[in-house]
């Protein structure tokens, strides 16, 4: 059998993850290497969090849902954010409430903002780029948030939620479907197509234009902050700092290090300790089963079909390890880049 039809189990990965790690590795080294050029020093904005609204573009299956619900903790989310709020209005139904807001009409979504702002201090939504940007546009004080994932484990997970939804009976029957149609930009294109997830270039698809450049520089200007799905803890490490309520105690401990006995805590804002752990999601697919398993071929289809996203996830990783380097600095030890790694 040749090699580029040899089937490989999604549990077992080791290419991709291997060269995740490869990547993540040189990015440390550098960045600990040029730790005195001030040249590399990338600054992160900050906000005073009482004075913010929260804006989360959540591209699916990057960890959105997990993501969402640190939202509605405590202190980055007021007390009466945990209601629900239902409106019906014009016969269209919508579930307005701090944890997700959704509707089937994107310009009622628009007129429902100011309504959400009067319970909440944040919202998340599925949806492409010129809603967030009409948002940012309207409301000063809106700060932009979201995350990236690395492409292949990104079309990954869509296939195996289309999977999960009965969509197809196989992975590579997702992969091999030709009927797949991507959303010309500006045709106000969403993140699904008639047959599930849009796989080709999914960031692409939500931000409605395959310009990388274009999108790098909305993600370095317009967001206040965007995290790595592949380093969870780091990236919320990285908001908090931001929003000025860093929990020196979970930040430090990343790394493995622990508070010194002279060390105050007058910054530990927010300890988040454990709420991860109670925040991930319960994994149902079987990944030695055989109908998640991918050729050799696929791989590299799938490798094809996420070029620009690749392009861009590495163009992203680069500016989250220099600012993640930058808060390091400021507080004093490390989260990320650590020394023993």
């Amino acid at each position: 059998m040749e090699k580029s039809m040899m089937n490989v189990k999604l549990g077992e990965l080791t290419v991709e993850n291997n060269r995740l790690r490869q990547q993540n590795e040189i990015l440390k080294r550098h960045i600990r290497a040029t730790a005195s050029v001030n040249s590399q020093a990338v600054v992160p904005s900050r906000a005073n969090l009482g004075d913010s609204f929260l804006v989360y573009f959540h591209i699916p299956k990057t960890g959105g849902t997990s993501f969402n619900k640190m939202l509605m903790k405590e202190p980055l989310s007021r007390a009466s954010s945990n209601m629900d709020i239902k409106y019906n209005e014009e016969h269209t139904p919508a579930n307005l409430n701090c944890r997700y807001l959704k509707t089937y009409k994107a310009l009622d979504i628009a007129q429902m903002v100011d309504k959400v702002l009067e319970h909440c201090n944040h919202l998340t939504y599925e949806g492409s780029w010129p809603f967030f940007e009409d948002v940012a546009r309207r409301k000063s004080n809106a700060l932009l948030l979201m995350h990236l994932r690395s492409p292949i484990w990104h079309v990954i997970s869509m296939l195996g939620h289309d999977f999960q939804q009965g969509r197809y009976e196989t992975y590579a029957e997702k992969l091999d479907d030709s009927k797949e149609s991507i959303p010309s930009p500006g045709a106000g294109s969403t993140s699904w197509g008639a047959n599930g997830y849009i796989l080709d270039n999914h960031v692409h698809v939500n931000f409605d234009t395959q310009n990388t450049t274009k999108i790098a520089e909305t993600l370095d200007k317009d967001f206040f902050w965007f995290g790595i799905t592949e380093h969870t803890k780091a990236s919320w490490c990285l908001l908090l700092w931001q929003l000025g309520v860093f929990d020196r105690d979970y930040c430090r401990g990343l790394c493995g290090e622990t508070r010194s006995s002279n060390e105050t805590g007058e910054a530990d804002a927010y300890v988040v300790s454990n709420t991860f752990g109670n925040n991930r999601l319960k994994r149902s697919i079987d990944m030695g089963a055989h109908n998640t398993t991918l050729s050799q071929a696929h791989l590299k289809g799938i490798q094809a079909r996420t070029r620009k996203d690749q392009a861009l996830y590495d163009a992203a990783l680069v500016l989250f390890h220099r600012r993640v380097d930058h808060v390091e600095k400021e507080v004093g030890f490390r989260f990320l880049h650590c020394l023993s790694k």
